[in-house]
């Protein structure tokens, strides 16, 4: 019946349809939701009737609040995060056999902090043992967020290992942002160069690889392989203008730019 109501646990009269049943911490970590009075059965009217509050709740209600209104809940304390992935951790029936696009959704809400604000885990990485030379990847902090580290796996968080950031994360970093320190640019090409063994027979990569600006040139600038050139003797050749690399001593450093 659509005119039915009920009582909520703040003894207001309300649509069953406005009502939800949860578990206690469910109810404990949404207090704003309007929740079925206690004293009301839940296996006969009107409880029955009133929808049960789980994850895919939670997940739309967090979902819906701009980052501003998260991040204020979270630093006054009414949003308690690592409560929060505890509970989902209890849900795991819902999450990945009843729901499984729930956890691309978790992952999608900004829910873990990294340096005062709140990021998507989408955007993290579980500590993997590799450091990034650009100090870019941000990595979970795993106690922060109260949940098991195999938990996080199973949601789809990606572990930093150098594979990972090879292919995953290096080329999106460096197409999106121009402005890397030349610092961190160096010691990338250092790092690949001692590596270059793990991934030289990768043609894919290569061919991802030369088109992103990672070569110093003696102009300052970095630029694609594809653009630069090892001697200035091309510039007499050709007579045109052509951007140079940075010379270098290391041979194995020479053997990625030749790679690339």
């Amino acid at each position: 019946n659509r005119c039915a109501a009920a009582l909520t646990d703040r003894m207001i009269l309300r649509p069953l349809t406005q009502l939800y049943r949860g578990q206690p911490e469910a109810q404990v970590l949404f207090p704003d939701v309007a929740w079925l009075h206690p004293s009301l059965p839940d296996d006969s009217f009107p409880g029955r009737y009133v929808p049960t509050f789980g994850v895919r709740q939670a997940v739309e209600r967090l979902a819906e609040m701009p980052i501003e209104q998260l991040e204020q809940a979270w630093r006054l304390g009414r949003l308690d995060i690592p409560r929060l992935f505890r509970w989902f951790e209890t849900q795991q029936i819902e999450i990945f056999a009843d729901d499984p696009a729930l956890a691309g959704a978790i992952r999608r809400l900004p829910l873990c902090p990294v340096e005062g604000t709140l990021r998507p885990l989408a955007d993290l990485f579980l500590p993997g043992g590799f450091e990034d030379p650009l100090q870019l990847a941000g990595l979970v902090d795993v106690p922060a967020i109260g949940g098991r580290r195999q938990f996080l796996h199973d949601l789809g968080v990606q572990e930093l290992d150098f594979d990972t950031y090879l292919h995953s994360h290096l080329p999106r970093v460096l197409a999106q942002q121009p402005d890397l320190p030349a610092d961190g640019r160096h010691r990338l090409l250092h790092l690949l160069a001692r590596r270059l063994g793990e991934f030289r027979d990768d043609e894919a990569l290569q061919t991802q690889l030369s088109q992103l600006p990672l070569i110093p040139c003696l102009d300052g600038s970095f630029r694609p392989a594809v653009a630069v050139y090892f001697s200035r003797e091309v510039i007499d050749r050709l007579g045109l203008p052509v951007h140079i690399a940075e010379p270098v001593e290391s041979t194995a450093q020479r053997a990625l730019y030749a790679w690339l």
